[in-house]
């Protein structure tokens, strides 16, 4: 290779660089925008929580010592925006979070959207969550809730009641279109009646908790599983509908069945303290103690 020849290859190699090192600088993400809002609810009153959204990964927990309430909003401006107001004469938080035509992929670091609100542990709570998709997780210690819906299209969603709560809810509502539901403690949560629902994915529900009072749930899954876990001891009555031989029931030795009635040792029908009322599609519904 000539002088000529070596020159002309190192003139190709610098506009080679030049060009990457351009399109990175043209094609770079810009910074990630962050909101935060604070807010002091007035604890006489319920403090209503209302978040809407099209894609985030949204955490609500408690914080500690004090009267004060935070939210922190953290988005790609690119694809996302979002909203967070305070009204302090209706006690309420609201939250809009919105999102370009775009596929929502929590696993997707270059299109971030993550929401945390924490929720101050004097008042009563109103929480109201509605995500199309994403992932929603409440770490409910030291909360205690006047309401509770959570719903999600397509995702994830965990709740965690660790902390005893006295505050009777008379319907709690659960809904995750497609997607994984994890609620664990609900033995802690003080509510008449709760519905979860969905159409396709896996659900775990997890009733073990110190809370003593009669309740009922309702669970309904068209494909996918439903694991129901519940302390030994409890009595528990469970009537479960199937499609035909599309689904299996799997339920804990000792337990008795009845037609389509399931019952643990020492139930008897409309005195159990928890009665199930789980509707399955195709898949796998189980019973555990633990």
């Amino acid at each position: 290779m000539n002088r000529s020849e070596i020159q002309a290859l190192k003139t190709l190699l610098v506009t080679v660089l030049l060009l990457l090192v351009a399109s990175t600088l043209l094609f770079a993400q810009s910074p990630p925008q962050v909101i935060t809002k604070s807010f002091t609810p007035d604890t006489d009153r319920p403090l209503q929580v209302k978040i809407r959204g099209d894609g985030a990964e949204i955490t609500l927990e408690s914080v500690a010592r004090s009267r004060q309430g935070r939210a922190r909003y953290r988005y790609d401006e690119e694809h996302f925006s979002g909203t967070l107001e305070w009204e302090p004469e209706s006690n309420r938080f609201e939250v809009f979070l919105d999102m370009d035509l775009l596929g929502f992929d929590t696993d997707d670091e270059e299109h971030e959207s993550e929401l945390e609100v924490l929720l101050p542990r004097r008042p009563e709570i109103d929480l109201d969550v509605s995500l199309k998709a994403g992932i929603i997780s409440l770490d409910g210690e030291q909360l205690t809730f006047d309401n509770l819906n959570l719903s999600l299209w397509a995702g994830e969603l965990k709740a965690s009641f660790p902390t005893l709560s006295n505050k009777v809810i008379d319907r709690v509502e659960m809904d995750v279109k497609l997607g994984e539901l994890h609620l664990k403690g609900l033995g802690n949560l003080a509510f008449e009646e709760l519905d979860v629902n969905g159409f396709a994915g896996e659900m775990i529900l997890d009733f073990r908790g110190t809370l003593s009072m009669r309740r009922e749930a309702r669970i309904d899954l068209e494909i996918g599983t439903i694991t129901v876990v519940v302390p030994k001891g409890m009595t528990v009555q469970a009537r479960v509908s199937k499609l035909g031989f599309l689904a299996q029931v799997n339920v804990p030795d000792g337990w008795r069945r009845d037609g389509r009635y399931i019952y643990s040792p020492g139930a008897r029908r409309g005195e159990a303290d928890l009665r199930l009322v789980i509707r399955g599609g195709i898949g796998e519904i189980a019973i555990e103690e633990r």
